[in-house]
């Protein structure tokens, strides 16, 4: 990535040097960011995401991360709409065709 290149898996080179690259990890659990204080909702005196990732990854290759956002596990209120609204989207296409 250094270089604006990544090499796939079948040795296909490609140019990212107009990409986004979004890197996703499950190292962190739950309990690990409950305590850390972590995410979208965290106070200016809780933990940084990368004093964490430190613990699973280099801290060479997290300098090169331009952002960490912490994901929390969806609760059920949540679910429910992303369901709602999935419904919704598969009765708009079922009405559509008939």
């Amino acid at each position: 990535l250094d270089e604006g290149r990544i090499t796939s898996g079948r040795g296909e080179s490609l140019d990212t040097r107009q990409c986004i690259v979004i890197l996703t990890t499950n190292a962190v659990t739950d309990a690990d960011v409950a305590e850390r204080g972590l995410g979208f909702g965290r106070d200016a005196g809780q933990s940084d995401p990368t004093e964490l990732l430190a613990e699973h990854f280099p801290r060479e290759f997290l300098a090169r991360l331009d952002e960490t956002i912490v994901f929390h596990r969806l609760g059920p209120g949540e679910l429910r709409r992303v369901m709602k609204l999935r419904l919704d989207e598969a009765l708009a296409r079922h009405v559509m065709r008939t």
